[in-house]
């Protein structure tokens, strides 16, 4: 019973600050949209795949060249993390256009896509020229590295990376959602220990249901009273 009523009170205590989980449910949708669409830097994202093969040949090819490939996707990934290759991939877009080395280094991914013999290298930065220029060195300077290092297998690039034309991050709607989630948290917390900090009773059915014991008498308030009075008369 005692669990029964302290959910309606609960319940009670929230529809009484209705008006502010509202308003703060609204203003941290609002802020999370003003940051995500004024403030945050726009990333864009391109991305190239590289078709790896443990032969020269894609002729007659078994079960132990197929397993051999998937497996081989994860050194290269190792190899081309290397600093020393990420630098030969900043000289090679350096050619075309103004790009660093750490800029290079912190947009590359590399994934291995699932049972597969693809290399999946995606590159996200603020200019979406640069994430697709990236892309495309790494296709360039990959094959010849991988051939001097592993010394077998192939690796072909599938196409070329494409300039994206719509940004990948921030994801405005999402980050408003979480903002509207967080003001509404914040919002029931502080109606909650408001209530919970208020020791003062404010009807005499409150003072019923606090204590339980019968109601004998009921003080006036004079004060309000005479105000009431000077009004009447006004």
């Amino acid at each position: 019973m005692e669990e029964t009523i302290d959910l309606k009170n609960i319940i009670r205590i929230l529809y009484k600050g209705l008006k502010w989980l509202v308003i703060c449910t609204l203003l941290g949708v609002l802020i999370m949209f003003v940051i995500s669409q004024f403030v945050m830097t726009p990333k864009y994202k391109s991305d190239v795949s590289l078709y790896v093969t443990n032969t020269d040949s894609s002729n007659n090819l078994n079960v132990n060249d197929i397993n051999a490939s998937q497996k081989l996707i994860e050194t290269y990934i190792v190899i081309l993390e290397q600093d020393e290759v990420m630098a030969q991939v900043a000289n090679e877009v350096a050619l075309t256009m103004p790009c660093t080395y750490n800029q290079v280094a912190n947009a590359i991914q590399m994934t291995a896509a699932s049972d597969t013999w693809v290399l999946k290298v995606e590159a996200e930065t603020d200019d979406p020229e640069l994430s697709a220029a990236i892309c495309n060195a790494v296709a360039k300077v990959a094959p010849q590295v991988l051939t001097e290092v592993v010394g077998a297998g192939t690796a072909k690039a599938i196409g070329t990376a494409h300039v994206p034309t719509a940004p990948s991050s921030p994801n405005v709607l999402m980050n408003s959602a979480v903002g509207g989630v967080v003001g509404l948290v914040i919002a029931v917390i502080i109606v909650l220990l408001r209530s919970l900090l208020d020791n003062t009773v404010k009807s005499e059915e409150e003072l019923k249901d606090r204590f339980d014991v019968p109601v004998l008498g009921e003080i006036p308030d004079f004060y309000e009273s005479k105000k009431k009075g000077a009004r009447a008369r006004g």
